[in-house]
This record gives structure tokens, sequence and C-alpha cells, in this order.
């Protein structure tokens, strides 16, 4: 057992906020439950490290240098990045993250190797980690055993997620401890063998039930690297997997025996196939893309249209990039579509879910060059280390190998870097290569005045970041209050929230337009304007927001304003029908009846959602019957003018006819439906 004194307090404190504390931290009130409380947490402990810590020069590895060097650069080219920001206070929230993050892997370097813990300690709380996380799990797993029992169709909800905010974030967490845990239940005391034996099975279990594709192929990914490295390394004969491979062999055998239950019993098979299915249909016909069509209601779809955003976004600003949290912002202005949710603008992205097409959207090439940079680095100690190691350190290095691969595949289909508890999960993981210290070491120096100042800025951090996490809390009762019409308590909640720390809630959208949008059913039209004037300035392409922007301009007699901004809308999202349908009014309004029927012949009566028909044909219907008498009063033929007024003032058949209407032009088409 670790011994507790006072050289080796600092390192039971570390472990015990990265493994028992973090993992139970979540505020059920937040939109997001625990991203702000770990980022306020992880803030206040490095800033009292920073702090403690500055009352001496810090002695850190040279082995370190270049690690820290890029480590500074990726936090100065963020901040440079924040320069170009749409919403600054969003924005230096965002860095103050960032900054905290790299941060959190010095101070974790510093402790490690002030308070020497041995290994085995660190990796026995490694499995209370998997164990605390999966407590929490294993209630939200009940209604799945009942479903399993009772033979009912299983499903799993993105809220078993644990602590964490979804499925996959559990999932993540649990791949980057799975080599931990196997490594300790292989070579650990006898007397902890049940410790790391359930938690390797649990945190199994749950890979293998969450069905996070990513998670699963990083999984595959870092044990085909880690073979590589063992295989190579084979001569200096791994005491881990000598000593143990009949054990080990073992569990693999179980884990994949549990893996093909679950794979036959869970819908992890089907969800498998129906991706599959629809990587193929892009494939084979890549025109599915450009059609606004129920197929394209899959998160296949969904991955394809943020890369293609992501890329047009990067060829526009390469070297410096779009701007630090300028992503979700914009990536709109490049088309959206394809799906009734995503033209409705009811779903928005926060995120391209990949973490390279986000640092080189933002920060271009030179802050993804930086970045890469940072796990080049990493690598390169761990190569190091691995060619002057023994044999049991060569064991654990490969734990290391297998996590970062792991994070980096992850990467690459999701977003942990956006996160916190992943990406200090991995700092703890990478300050692990640095945690002894050779007789002979050469080191370098950090002066405290250093200390102090990245003290002070994550001092700043838990103060922004609490104001942030209070808005978020009246942000959920904003959402609640506008789902139930609530709007005067949309209006009140709203003025709980913090405009420049806190300007956008988790779905991209401007607290400014909740604001708006209850004032303007409130009836306060020109209130309800000056809000979706500031809301507009905060999400510029955000196509609700110009849809009621432009319908506040129409209905307060400004109707050139209202057309700006209903075509700004509809160039986005050429299938956002409401404001198609106001924007045929507007024009009909003005008494431009070729530019109303021209907007709304884009519609076709048939497929528009069932919300909107109705209002389609009515004002349709008063379009159509305006073209056509315009029509009239330049004719001269009698015989026709009588027919065409019958078929006007016949309202059934006048509305069957919209129904019907397919064509590009009217009278041939009115011809026919008339006797």
């Amino acid at each position: 057992m670790w011994r507790i004194n006072k050289s080796s307090r600092s390192g039971f404190v570390l472990l015990v906020f990265l493994f028992a504390a973090l993992p139970i931290l979540n505020v059920h009130s937040a939109i997001d439950p625990d991203l702000s409380p770990r980022v306020i947490a992880v803030s206040a402990f490095c800033a009292i490290g920073f702090l403690i810590f500055s009352r001496n020069p810090i002695e850190i590895p040279a082995t370190y240098r270049n690690i820290g060097i890029v480590s500074i650069g990726i936090v100065l080219v963020t901040l440079f990045a924040l320069l170009s920001s749409i919403n600054p206070g969003d924005a230096l929230a965002e860095w103050l993250r960032i900054f905290v993050i790299y941060s959190f892997a010095f101070i974790s370097l510093v402790i490690l190797r002030k308070s020497k813990p041995e290994l085995y300690t660190i990796l026995r709380f490694v499995s209370v980690g998997i164990l605390i996380f999966s407590g929490f799990a294993i209630v939200q797993t009940m209604p799945i055993i009942e479903y399993l029992f009772n033979d009912k169709k299983i499903s799993i909800s993105s809220e078993l997620a644990s602590t964490l905010s979804n499925k996959n974030f559990f999932s993540e967490v649990l791949v980057l401890l799975l080599p931990a845990s196997f490594f300790a239940l292989l070579s650990d005391e006898k007397r902890f063998k049940a410790l790391h034996l359930i938690a390797f099975i649990l945190a199994s279990f749950y890979i293998l039930i969450l069905a996070s594709l990513s998670c699963w192929l990083a999984v595959a990914v870092a044990l085909f690297v880690v073979g590589l490295a063992f295989l190579f390394g084979r001569s200096t004969k791994v005491a881990a997997g000598k000593k143990n491979s009949f054990a080990g062999i073992a569990l693999v055998v179980g884990v994949i025996a549990l893996g093909t239950v679950i794979f036959l019993k869970f819908p992890v098979g089907q969800n498998l196939k129906f991706k599959a299915e629809m990587m193929s249909k892009y494939l084979s016909d890549p025109t599915l893309l450009d059609q606004n069509v129920k197929t394209n209601n899959n998160s296949v779809f969904d991955r394809i249209l943020m890369i293609r955003n992501s890329l047009k976004m990067i060829a526009d600003h390469p070297l410096t990039g779009a701007g630090l949290n300028n992503w979700k912002l914009l990536y709109p202005s490049y088309g959206i579509g394809g799906t009734e949710v995503i033209n409705s603008g009811a779903m928005n992205f926060e995120h391209p879910h990949n973490d390279y097409l986000l640092v080189f959207s933002e920060q271009g090439i030179i802050g993804l060059i930086l970045y890469l940079l940072f796990f080049i680095f990493v690598f390169s100690v761990w190569i190091t280390k691995w060619k002057s190691s023994g044999s049991n350190e060569r064991s654990f290095l490969l734990v290391i190998l297998f996590s970062v691969v792991a994070f980096l595949v992850i990467s690459l289909f999701s977003y942990p870097r956006s996160r916190i508890y992943t990406p200090v999960l991995l700092m703890f993981i990478i300050s692990l290569l640095f945690r002894k210290e050779n007789e002979n070491e050469k080191t370098f120096s950090i002066q405290p005045l250093v200390a102090i100042i990245a003290g002070v800025i994550c001092l700043s951090c838990v103060i922004v970041t609490s104001i942030r996490l209070n808005s978020e809390v009246h942000a959920k009762k904003l959402i609640i209050a506008k789902m139930k019409r609530n709007f005067a308590r949309v209006i009140r909640e709203s003025e709980k929230i913090d405009p420049f720390w806190y300007p956008i809630e988790v779905n991209s959208t401007s607290i400014d337009w909740y604001r708006g949008m209850a004032l303007f059913y409130s009836g306060q039209i020109l209130p309800a304007l000056k809000e979706y004037q500031k809301a507009v300035l905060k999400t510029p392409y955000h196509i609700r927001t110009l849809n009621d922007l432009a319908t506040a301009y129409e209905q307060s007699g400004q109707p050139d304003s209202a057309i700006v901004y209903y075509k700004r809308a509809l160039s986005i999202s050429p299938e956002l029908t409401d404001a198609r349908l106001n924007l045929s009014a507007t024009y009909f309004n003005q008494n431009k009846i070729d530019s109303a029927y021209q907007t709304i012949n884009y519609l076709s009566g048939t497929n528009v959602n069932l919300n909107y028909r109705e209002n389609y044909h009515k004002f349709m219907g008063v379009i159509l019957s305006a073209k056509i008498l315009d029509s009239l009063n330049a004719s001269k033929d009698t015989m026709l003018i009588n027919k065409m007024s019958t078929f006007v003032n016949d309202m059934p058949r006048m509305k069957k006819y919209i129904r019907d209407y397919s064509g590009k032009t009217i009278w041939p088409d009115v011809f026919k439906d008339v006797n």
C-alpha cells in the first residue's frame, strides 16, 4: 500500500481528484451537466498547484522541453484565433479551457515527480475510477436488463452516460482507462486482482454495449499498434505479457465471447449494417447528398455534411483559420439541407465531429501543425523511454501507447478535445512518461513568476466558467419555458443570463433570439425586432434567427428589409418552408405577383410538411388567383375570361389544382383542369 507522508501527499491528492472526485462531479440543472463543473474543478486544481509551486523555481526534465514549447505555441495560436471570433466572451472562455488542459499536464508532471507514487498505486486508482463511472451506469442500465429478461426490443439510450453528457463520452473515457486496468489485472498483487477484474469486465461490457464505432475502431487500431511494438520488442521479454500470457488470452477470449452475445442480442449489428448500407448508397449515388429526402435522415449524412462544410471553410481560411469558436456559427453559410429537421433549423451542429477539422477550420494550418506536433513529440519521448527501459517499464509504456493512439483515432470521428475529462485524462497519462527521475537527468527551471501568471489565468477560468455555469442553468430553464410557451418566464430567465460570457446556448442559438421570440409572441413587435437584430450579430447564419428577424421587419412595416433577410435564410436552406411562404407573402403584399409566384412555386404541394400545408394551399390559391386575374385583365378572349373566372372562383377545384400542380408555367396546366 502507499504510505502517505508529507512528500507524497500531493500525489495522493492528484489521484483522488482525478479518479474519485471528478467522476462524481455533475450538475443536472445545467444543459451540459459535466462540462462546466469539471472545468471549474480542474481550473481550481491547477490554480492552487501553480501558486503552491511558485514558491521556488520548478525543475522540469529536459525531455519535456519540446512538448512544453509546443503547448505554449498552441495556447498562443489559439489566443490569436480569438481575435477573429464573432462572440469574444464565448471564445475567451474556450481559450481558458484549452489553457487549463495543457496546464494540467504540467501540474501532473510536477506532482508525479515530487511525490513519486508507485505505479500500482496509480493503477488501483484507475480501477477505482472505472468502478465509480460504472456504478452510475449500472443504475442507468437497469431498464435494459428488464428488456433483456422480458425479451423486449432493446435500445441503448444516449442517457446511458454515467456522469458524463452522453454515451459516446462515457465510452471514450473507458477506452482510455481500459489498458491500465488490463495491465494491472495481469501484474498487480493478488489481493487487488478482484478490483482490477471487475473494473476490466465492466469497462469492456460498456464499451461493447454503447456501440460507439469510433471507440471500437480506436481499440482495434490501438491494439494493432501495441501489437507491433510488442513484437518488435520481444527480445526484451516484456514481463507482463510473458508472465501472464495465458490469463491475458483467456480474458481476451472472454471479451470476444461477451461481444458476440451483445452483438447478437443488442441492436449493435443492425446499426452497423445500416451505416454500412448508407455509406454504400452515398458512394454509389453521390447525388443523394444534394437532395432533400427521408433517406438522408441518418448520422452518416450528418457527418458528410459537416465534413463538406468544414473543407469549404478551410479553403476560405487556410492560414489563420476562421476564428476560435466560429465553426458552429459559420458552417451553415456553406449551405445546409438534406433532411426536414436540418432544413427547418431545428438541428444545429457545434462541432464537425473531427477534432483535426475543427482545429484546421478555426486556427488554420499553423494551429493544426502545432496540435499534431504535440503528439509527435509525445511519441518521440515514448520511443526514447522504450529504448532505455527495462522489461516491466516497457510493459507499462505499452499502456500509455494504447491510450494515446486511441485518443488520436477517436478524434477522427468525435470531439474529445472539446470536452474536459477526456483530454485531462490524456494529459495525466502523458505525464506518466516523466514520473521517474534519473540521476543524470537533465532539467530546466520554470521561474516562479511564470507559475504565478499561469495560476492567475487558471483562477480567471474558475470565475468565467462559474458565470457560464450559472447562465447555463438559467438557459435550461429558459428552454423548458419556451417549450411550455411560457413567454414571460422565457424573458425573466433570459435576463439572468450573462450576455457576454454566455451569448449562445448549446444548440448555437442566441439567448437574444429566445428573448425576441418571447416578445414577438407576446405582441411586442418592435422590442422583439431589436432583440432579433442583436441575435443576428451573434449568430449571423442561424436560419431561424434570419427568418424571425425578417418576419419582425415585415410586421413592423419594413418589407424591403424583410425580403433581404428571408433571401439570406433561403440562400442557406432553400427548403426552409416558412421563410419561403413568408417571402412569397411579402412579395404579394407589395403587389409583386410574379416574384411571389416564383418564390412559392419552388415548393411542391404534395411534399410540403403537414404543419405548413394549409398555409401553402391558402397562399398558392391567392397568388394563382391574382396571377390569373392579371392575365385575364390583359386578355380580349371573352370565352377564356369566363372559363378562367369560373375556375378562379371555384375554391374546391382551385385547391385540387394546387395539390396536383407540378408545372413551371400556369396557363397550360390550368387549361387541363378547366372543363
